[in-house]
């Protein structure tokens, strides 16, 4: 077993408003770790990715681990996020320098514009490959981390 510490924390102001968000508990502080269990086995990719070219950074086929319960991505320049499953995919714009988060390998691609409703909770399908392309004309960094 191993601990994942979380530090994520965001504030702006707008028309005199201070609006904020963080990881972990009420009760924590912005600067605070949100501490994760995990099993410790993980992943870490970060390479160059050329123009006009696309990499699979997870693929539970080969990749180790084959699930995961913490996922991040970042890149420094805008590309585009692909998460793979059995039937379907969600395709999702990454803003240069702002990480993208998944706190499981678990997510709900649905074709259509059905909004969720109480009850019965909705049937997930586990990410099987992340996927990143980049088109902005010119070279990018990226970095994959995923932890079981």
């Amino acid at each position: 077993m191993a601990t994942l510490n979380i530090r994520r924390a965001f504030s702006i102001q707008v028309n005199g408003l201070t609006i904020t968000g963080k990881h972990g508990d009420s009760a924590d502080g912005p600067d605070d770790y949100f501490a994760v269990t995990v099993d410790g086995k993980q992943l870490h990719v970060s390479d160059t990715l050329a123009d006009d070219t696309v990499v699979t950074i997870f693929d539970d086929s080969v990749s180790k681990p084959a699930d995961f319960d913490y996922a991040f991505i970042w890149s420094d320049v805008a590309m585009y996020l692909q998460l793979i499953t059995t039937t379907l995919n969600v395709q999702i714009q990454l803003r240069a320098g702002v990480p993208f988060i998944l706190g499981s390998d678990d997510i709900l691609p649905v074709a259509n514009t059905t909004i969720l409703v109480g009850g019965a909770a909705p049937s997930f399908e586990t990410v099987k490959k992340i996927v990143l392309s980049n088109n902005t004309g010119g070279t990018g960094n990226y970095v994959g981390f995923v932890v079981d």
